[in-house]
This record gives C-alpha cells, structure tokens and sequence, in this order.
C-alpha cells in the first residue's frame, strides 16, 4: 500500500514501454519496465542497477547536485565514508549505492522521503534497515485506521490488510555491490540475500593482467572450479570483446562474494571453502533471452547447500555480472544482534513448503535506472534546483 508510487506509476505505466534489458547498450542510462517495476516494490524482491558512468553532475563532487543528494543521507557516518574516497569515480558509486538502500526501503514502505528511514550496518559492515521495519508502518496505519472519524466512530479499515502486508515483508533486507561501471541492489522480503557486481578487467582500477590476478588468487577457487575457468577460456561466440577466460572468472568470485555478502561474514569467510559447479554463460544468455533465469547451488566444505540456498547470475551491459544469493535467515553473522531482531518471521519458524517458494520464486531482470529515479518524491523540487535533471518518466506521464 504505497499510495505516492501507486499513483505515479498508474500514470507512468501507461506511456512507458518496456526496454529489454538484454538489448540495452552499455552506455543505456534507463532500462525498465514500469510495470514489473511496480510490482517488485510491492513485493519487496528489487533488482536495481544504475551505471555510474552515465552520471556526470556538474562540478563533480563540489557541485550542487551531487552536494544535495548527499544531504539526503542523514547518517553522519554515511555522508562521510563519501567523501574519503579520493577520485570522483568511486564518490559517485559510494554516493549511489547510499541512495540505493533508502530510495529502496523508502519506496517498499511507502514513503516520500528518506527522513524517517534510518540504516545501520552490522560489524561485519552488512547494511540494514534499521527503522521503520514494515511492522512499524502496518501500526501506524492501523492506529490511523481506528482514529475517531468526524461522527466520533472509530473504524479498522485496513487493519487485515496492514497485517498481510507486514508478513509478506517480514524480513526486508538488501544488499548493494559496485565495480566498474555499475552499482546494483537487491533485496528480498523473506529470505536474507546478498548481490555482488563484477566488471571486466579493462573497466577495474589497478592495471593487473588477468594472469597477475589469477596467480594472487589461485587458492580463492576450487581445483574444479580453475578447470572450468580453463574450459571457458578456450571458447568463443561470447559478446563482443569479452574475455571469455576472465569472464568464467567473474562469474565465480562474484557467486561468491554475493554468499558471503548474504551471511554478513565480512573478510572472515574464505573463498575456496564454497564451489559452484556453472553452466557456460551462452546457456544463461539464452535463458535470459526466454525471460528464464534459473537457480542453482553451491557447495561448502563439500555439503550441498540445496535445498536451502539458491543463488541466480545475470549479465548487465559492458560484460559486467551480476550475482544473487537468497537464503535463511538462521545463517546470518550478526555479532550485535541488531540486524536479526529486525526478522519477524525467521525462516527456521516458516513452514518448509514457504521457505522453498520464496527460495524458488522467479528471479527478476535488474531494472536500469537513472539517478534521477533514486531522488525521493518530497526532494525533487530541490533536486532541480540543485541543477538535477527530473526522471524523464516523470515528464513522460505529464504529456
């Protein structure tokens, strides 16, 4: 029950066409469809990618816009941590990934601007949204629901409707990764997830050759894992300028990190103890090209993780990849407990038929998005004024 998105986009939807992500260029500032977008924000289960280089505010990180969009990040940490980044590249993929999780948690909660959103991160440095929690909102909706009505009668209107609505968000969390010319977000209602990025070398700072790389991170993945990295090294028929060696590459470290990112396990947890036995990237393409994406496991230590991990893998323009991990709750590092109190509906205490649809549910394209759209509805007015450019569905639906 989001009534400003609700309205927006019954006006949006209708003048936008979809832009299939797979054909979108890797210069593409936008690519989405109005409607799914719509429903993914009921749903809590986001997939949000924004190309950090298609935005060059003026002035840089001096100028007004990039100024008032850091102003919207009321943590004084977060504002910070920004700003101690030396080149301008990774200010601006800090800055956006910080508008990521609110413009996220603000839009699944229904509100209009992020001054009530709070985030807070775990020692491992997972962030989380820390209040209002959904539960907070279904009772500030009943409360209102129940007030005295002008004849003195109260009404519970839409307290079977909050209450739904609270267990289908239970335990909202998100995990955002950036490298290269993206920053992504996902996010799931019931399941804790994770999401990592991964760019092609030309695109990584640092100047090391994929042989360089691999030398330092040879214990990093498994024997089969290397093997299969060889394989696809030998292969052709991928997009244009891919290396299809570092590629098999990419697929792997970022699998990985979206696990340990999931769990919150920070630094601590060592890649070669997780395996994933993948399919060549032209089967995925053509899956995604069917609108499929199909889920697999993994392995640690040797023990399958199915049937309670699944995690799922996309390519995003510019051969960057994108991996998802979704899984229990009960994994999850938190040594403050903070970020685990904020799940009302731990998988352990879920029926096991619940845990394995949500596991199993369609895993949706990234929707490609514009900075502009990461702007809160009450801060547009300022945005312009700062020098931003309005979010053309905006406009659009205006016509």
């Amino acid at each position: 029950h989001n009534p400003h998105i609700q309205v927006f986009f019954a006006m949006a939807g209708q003048q936008l066409q979809e832009v299939s992500p797979s054909m979108a260029s890797p210069s593409s500032s936008s690519s989405y469809c109005p409607q799914r977008l719509q429903a993914s924000i009921r749903s809590g289960r986001l997939r949000w990618a924004v190309n950090s280089e298609d935005w060059a505010p003026i002035g840089a990180e001096k100028g007004p816009e990039f100024q008032f969009l850091l102003s919207l990040i009321q943590e004084t940490d977060d504002r910070q941590q920004v700003t101690k980044y030396m080149r301008f590249q990774d200010q601006k993929r800090a800055l956006i990934s910080r508008l990521l999780v609110r413009h996220a948690s603000a839009s699944v909660l229904g509100l209009s601007s992020f001054r009530d959103v709070e985030i807070a991160r775990t020692k491992g440095k997972k962030p989380f949204l820390r209040k209002p929690r959904p539960v907070d909102i279904a009772a500030a909706a009943a409360a209102t629901a129940a007030a005295p009505d002008c004849s003195g009668e109260g009404t519970t209107r839409t307290t079977t409707s909050s209450a739904s609505s609270v267990a289908a968000l239970a335990n909202f969390n998100f995990s955002v990764s950036h490298e290269g010319d993206w920053v992504v977000l996902a996010s799931e209602p019931i399941c804790v997830c994770g999401v990592d990025v991964a760019a092609p070398q030309e695109v990584r700072p640092g100047g090391c050759s994929p042989s360089e790389i691999f030398r330092d991170l040879e214990d990093q993945l498994t024997e089969a894992e290397w093997e299969f990295v060889r394989k696809q090294g030998a292969s052709s028929g991928g997009p244009e300028g891919e290396d299809p060696l570092y590629s098999a590459f990419q697929r792997h470290w970022c699998l990985k990190e979206a696990y340990v990112k999931a769990r919150g396990d920070g630094l601590e947890f060592p890649f070669n103890r997780i395996e994933f036995q993948l399919r060549p990237a032209s089967l995925l393409d053509e899956e995604a090209a069917a609108g499929r994406r199909l889920g697999f496991a993994g392995r640690v230590d040797g023990v399958d993780l199915n049937p309670r991990w699944r995690f799922y893998q996309q390519r995003l323009p510019g051969n960057h990849w994108t991996a998802v991990a979704r899984g229990p709750t009960t994994e999850v590092i938190d040594a403050f407990g903070e970020f685990k109190r904020t799940f009302t509906r731990p998988t352990d205490q879920l029926p096991p038929s619940e845990v394995t649809a949500e596991l199993e549910a369609e895993e949706p394209p990234f929707e490609i998005l514009p900075v502009a759209f990461l702007v809160p509805t009450d801060h547009i007015e300022g945005y312009e004024a700062a020098g931003g450019q309005k979010w053309q569905a905006i406009d659009a639906a205006a016509a």
